[in-house]
C-alpha cells in the first residue's frame, strides 16, 4: 500500500457500490487508491431503504466473527464534499452519516491498522435483498480491487439472505 498522506482527511474505507471504480471516479475525480483493507466483526447488509421506498442499499453492522473487505481511498476536500452529497450526508435527508470517531481497518498488504472513516446507515431498517443491478455494482467493485473470490461469494449469500 502506498504511504498515506498526512493531511486532515483520513482515508475512506469503501465497502459497497463505491468499490466500483467507474462510480468512485465520477463521485470523487481526484481520489487515489491506497489499497485494500478489512474490518473485523462487521458484515455488509442492505439495511438502507432508498428514497423510492422499494430498493435497499448497503450498510455495515456489527457481527462478531465476520469481516468486511473494502478499498481505501485518499480523497481531497472537494472529493469528500462531493461524496458526502452523494451519500445524502448532512443535507437533511439523513441517508448515511460519516462517523468522526476513531475507526480502524486492517491494511491487507501490511497487516497494519489504518485510521479511516466510512459511512453508516442513518436510519437502518430490517435487512432486505438488494436489486440485481446494485449487487452487480458491488461484485464488480470486488473484482476491480481483486478482493478475495470467497468474500464475493459470501456477499452473494448474505445478499440472498441464505443461511451460512
Amino acid at each position: 500500500m502506498s504511504k498515506i498522506p498526512t493531511n486532515e482527511i483520513r482515508p475512506y474505507f469503501a465497502y459497497a457500490s463505491n468499490l466500483l471504480l467507474a462510480q468512485i471516479q465520477i463521485r470523487c475525480p481526484d481520489y487515489k487508491v491506497l489499497g485494500t483493507a478489512s474490518l473485523g466483526n462487521y458484515r455488509v447488509v442492505c439495511n438502507k431503504k432508498a428514497s423510492n421506498g422499494f430498493d435497499f442499499y448497503a450498510g455495515i453492522i456489527k457481527s462478531p466473527g465476520e469481516e468486511v473487505f473494502g478499498a481505501l481511498y485518499q480523497l481531497t476536500a472537494n472529493d469528500l464534499a462531493r461524496l458526502d452529497k452523494s451519500e445524502g450526508c448532512y443535507d437533511g435527508t439523513a441517508h448515511y452519516y460519516r462517523d468522526e470517531n476513531a475507526f480502524y481497518v486492517k491494511d491487507r498488504s501490511t497487516g497494519e491498522l489504518v485510521n479511516a472513516f466510512t459511512y453508516f446507515v442513518a436510519k437502518p431498517v430490517t435487512p432486505q435483498k438488494p436489486t440485481t443491478e446494485y449487487a452487480k455494482k458491488i461484485f464488480q467493485g470486488c473484482r476491480d480491487h481483486r478482493l478475495p473470490k470467497a468474500y464475493e461469494d459470501k456477499l452473494r449469500r448474505w445478499f440472498l439472505m441464505e443461511p451460512e
